[in-house]
């Protein structure tokens, strides 16, 4: 686990179609100058809110969030009209019942 956590690499977003480099800077200069830093990881025994789908992705996600980095976390679950609704929120149900 922690060599997929800890894997040295960089993707350049310069190479994503989809980005505007010029607005990721602007909004990542207006937080360095408000609060000192764009993203940090919280540390450990502090809270966060994460969305749990009930798809492995999202599972593993939180499972990591607790296991490896000791965090609260506070899971959120979205219907949004999802044609498999039912399936999901038993997942989510069940994992919610696994984590506490």
């Amino acid at each position: 686990m922690n060599k997929i956590l800890y894997k040295k690499g960089k993707i350049d977003i310069k190479d994503k179609v989809n980005e505007d480099v010029n607005l990721l800077k602007f909004y990542s200069d207006i937080l360095k100058n408000k609060r000192g830093y764009v993203v940090k990881m919280p540390k450990k025994g502090e809270s966060v809110i994460a969305c749990l789908s009930g798809g492995q992705d999202s599972v593993a996600n939180i499972g990591i969030l607790l296991k490896e980095f000791s965090l609260n976390v506070y899971p959120f679950f979205i219907n949004r009209g999802q044609s498999n609704y039912k399936h999901e929120k038993k997942a989510v149900d069940y994992f919610n019942r696994f984590y506490k």
